[in-house]
């Protein structure tokens, strides 16, 4: 009897062995291939948002999911997900959905299960009670556990967190950072400066003072990393970067030397152009310029300072239109008709796009085109798309 028991055992240890050595073993190139799935179905979700489309969000779920948040736990259907966010997305836009670090990606031994962790920031229109857009901004950070099912990667559950931001445009949080630095209240200036960075993460003035920021809290990695990207895009705010008493503390940092290395590089002529003329206003950023060939006159706008400025074929300027006259907002893409002598100006109101040294919050997200008399200056018409609570 023992014996027959023997005999089973070792005849299951065989199956087991010729089971065992037939699997195909998961491997880095298999691994490598999962993460690149499993950062295209992170993808895929953003796009979903950002186009409100809800099949297209389903598409990555499994056929249930576990949700945690708010210390609850719903378990839900992949149809009860969909008709849910088809209706949820009728009165939401997405405008950003984006990582603000590269996410963690955990994957099991055998490929069979994988952990994704994000932080995003995540902005958005939504209507109102009163029918009306407003615009809001949260910080979410989640876990999204993923099963692979017939190949593809399901998300089968998901535990987040969320904070909602007190403003969805960055200048509010980056006027409050040079306050709090005014103030010697160094935590609350990297605190906002970090939130101004994470709604306009390409703002190179942001980027600049939030090196700073860093800097005084000791950060120096992170620091260096963001004064070495706008070296690489020639911020000119870089050029009197020596004599920034913040960026003292860092005098004696292997990478500084580095970094004024390739400032001075990028002072360096690359080209023997000559200056057509200069103006006096340093505050003065062009956006637009427009050349009209009857007369020479180079028209420029200005998103900062809400005017137009033209310069005669001599080199004198002066303001075509002075800041925020006939209501201009900033100013943006021009066009000059030469045949009937008119100025197109397109401008629009981007408190929370772009610092403005005239804020006008009233009247967030409008914009209009305006027709100007090249010879008067004169406003002939403006044109204008005026739709009650919605933005352009």
């Amino acid at each position: 009897m023992i014996s027959n028991y023997r005999f089973i055992f070792t005849i299951l240890l065989i199956i087991s062995s010729i089971i065992t050595s037939c699997r195909v073993e998961y491997g880095p190139e298999e691994k490598a291939n999962d993460i690149t799935a499993l950062l295209e179905s992170n993808e895929n979700q953003r796009q979903a948002h950002l186009r409100g489309n809800a099949r297209l969000l389903t598409n990555e779920i499994a056929d249930t999911m576990i949700t945690i948040s708010n210390g609850q736990i719903y378990k839900n259907s992949n149809e009860e997900i969909y008709n849910r966010f088809s209706n949820y997305f009728k009165n939401v836009e997405y405008l950003k959905w984006d990582d603000l670090e590269d996410p963690i990606i955990n994957i099991s031994k055998d490929g069979s299960s994988a952990e994704v962790i994000m932080k995003k920031i995540i902005l958005l229109r939504y209507k109102t009670d009163k029918n009306k857009w407003e615009k809001g901004a949260t910080l979410f950070a989640w876990s999204a556990n993923h099963k692979k099912v017939n190949g593809k990667w399901k998300v089968i559950s998901n535990t987040s967190t969320r904070e909602d931001l007190e403003f969805p445009n960055y200048d509010e949080y980056y006027y409050k950072g040079i306050n709090s630095f005014r103030n010697n209240n160094y935590d609350e200036y990297l605190m906002n400066l970090e939130r101004a960075h994470y709604l306009a993460p390409d703002n190179v003035t942001v980027l600049y003072e939030y090196a700073k920021s860093l800097i005084i809290k000791n950060d120096l990695s992170k620091a260096f990393n963001i004064l070495n990207r706008l070296s690489e895009i020639r911020f000119i705010g870089l050029n009197n970067f020596e004599k920034d008493t913040v960026f003292q503390k860092i005098r004696n940092e292997k990478n500084y030397q580095i970094l004024l290395n390739k400032i001075a590089e990028n002072k360096n002529h690359i080209n023997n152009s000559e200056a057509a003329f200069t103006i006096s206003e340093k505050d003065l950023i062009p956006e637009g310029i427009a050349l009209d060939e009857n007369t020479g006159t180079i028209y420029l706008s200005s998103a900062y300072k809400r005017k137009i400025s033209a310069v005669d074929k001599n080199g004198n300027t002066k303001d075509f239109k002075h800041e925020a006259e006939d209501g201009l907002w900033s100013t943006w893409g021009m066009e000059v008709d030469e045949t009937r002598n008119h100025l197109w100006v397109l401008s629009s109101n981007t408190t929370d796009g772009m610092l403005n040294k005239i804020r006008d919050d009233k009247n967030n997200g409008m914009c209009k085109v305006y027709k100007y008399d090249t010879a008067t200056g004169k406003l002939l018409k403006s044109y204008s798309y005026i739709k009650e609570s919605e933005n352009h």
